[in-house]
């Protein structure tokens, strides 16, 4: 269902209580607005996806609620900064570049996405080489 439109109006309707008072209680008890939990739970799904399946990025925001694969990413990465390294490095280095052309590859990427691979030591599990 998430890649439906939802509303927080007509989830405070479903639910049969005021939009305002949904609101209080999710900030009460969730710490965050509705549509902010609503967001958070749409990209934690994404990211199940991005895991477990070959889709594209594209199919995966559609699929998660985010007609815009480019607002997708942005909420993304902001969420998920850790992880979508960590995810990056599973999917892409290993599998096209850790056993060929990795001195190449590390020379084209950019300095501060590599500056946090070598601090998270990431580098030498998944290339082999020292820094």
């Amino acid at each position: 269902n998430f890649a439906y439109e939802i509303r927080i109006s007509d989830v405070a309707l479903y639910a049969c209580l005021e939009r305002s008072y949904l609101y209080r209680l999710f900030m009460r008890h969730e710490g965050c607005s509705p549509m902010e939990y609503l967001t958070s739970l749409r990209l934690s799904h994404a990211a199940e996806q991005l895991r477990q399946t070959a889709l594209s990025i594209s199919e995966i925001a559609a699929a998660a609620g985010f007609f815009d694969a480019s607002h997708f990413s942005k909420k993304f990465i902001k969420k998920f900064r850790k992880k979508v390294i960590r995810i990056f490095l599973n999917n892409f280095l290993y599998n096209h570049y850790v056993l060929k052309n990795q001195e190449k590859f590390l020379e084209k990427i950019h300095p501060d996405f590599l500056y946090i691979f070598i601090k998270n030591k990431t580098y030498n599990k998944v290339t082999g080489l020292n820094p």
